[in-house]
């Protein structure tokens, strides 16, 4: 079954690698609470699952624990300082944004599923210059966290997606537990800061490859405003279209039995009847 042509990324190590501004703030908020600072590889392993949760596993680091209502205190603090990072800080995991775009160009519609912070979450797509490809985002302060697949579903329903083979993109455990719980493909990239725990989803070391797998494995083209050889039987039925260049398309629910390309030209070949060409618009 092809990939539906809808897809839910994950954010922070998964499109982009955002440690250091997780570092920076983090350290500032440590500091004015008179507790040490943490190394960039100790903070690697307290990212996941949303600002609330690392804080307070930054707390059990340096100190005694948070307890009662600190933690979102110390979530929204630590928010602040977030944003007082400067722009530029963060980018994308390479290939991402030239990913990003090849799918956005073959009529992808993708959204982004996260716990950090929605006025976040949302100022870094905006600072990337993603926001006309990313019209969703959802956040985990806003509605639930993941891996609760509530988020994910509403992204998927934000974009209008129907039935079909759906995709969440993530770096952790946690993605590909929500992918589950949300009834979706769950698939894991390597770069970012989790682990894949127990699942068995398909995995990918580096973002290249991945957005080469879902290119190759997404919808077949549609029909638009483009000229299109036909093929049909002797009586002129049951017409086959196909793009001059491209892959096949589907016309009236029947499929092309053999096909061959040449240069600037593909053609197919119907065993059994006298094939005819005709030249056809599509609309």
């Amino acid at each position: 079954m092809r990939l539906s042509g809808w897809a839910v990324f994950d954010l922070d190590g998964t499109l982009v690698d955002t440690l250091g501004e997780i570092h920076l703030a983090l350290n500032r908020v440590l500091s004015r609470h008179g507790r040490n600072g943490l190394e960039r590889d100790v903070v690697r392993d307290l990212i996941g699952n949303g600002p609330k949760t690392l804080m307070e596993r930054a707390w059990s680091r340096t100190g005694s624990d948070a307890r009662g209502s600190e933690p979102a205190f110390l979530a929204d603090e630590y928010s602040r300082e977030y944003d007082r990072n400067p722009v530029g800080m963060s980018r994308p995991y390479p290939g991402v944004h030239e990913g990003v775009q090849r799918l956005i160009q073959s009529g992808w519609r993708l959204a982004v599923c996260t716990n950090k912070h929605g006025n976040a979450a949302r100022a870094l797509v905006r600072d990337l210059g993603w926001e006309n490809w990313f019209r969703v985002v959802a956040s985990g302060e806003e509605s639930f966290r993941k891996p609760d697949p509530r988020p994910l579903r509403f992204a998927f329903q934000k974009m209008g997606a129907g039935l079909g083979r759906h995709l969440f993109i993530g770096d952790s455990e946690i993605d590909l537990r929500t992918a589950q719980n949300a009834g979706v493909e769950g698939i894991f990239l390597e770069h970012g800061y989790g682990v894949k725990g127990r699942f068995q989803a398909r995995s990918f070391s580096n973002a290249v490859d991945l957005f080469s797998w879902i290119a190759q494995s997404g919808p077949l083209p549609a029909l638009g405003k483009t000229q299109f050889f036909g093929f049909c039987n002797r009586e002129r039925k049951n017409p086959y279209f196909l793009r001059r260049s491209d892959l096949p398309v589907i016309a009236g629910g029947l499929g092309i039995l053999s096909i061959s390309r040449s240069v600037g030209a593909t053609s197919a070949r119907i065993p059994s009847s006298k094939a005819c060409k005709f030249a056809s618009s599509a609309t």
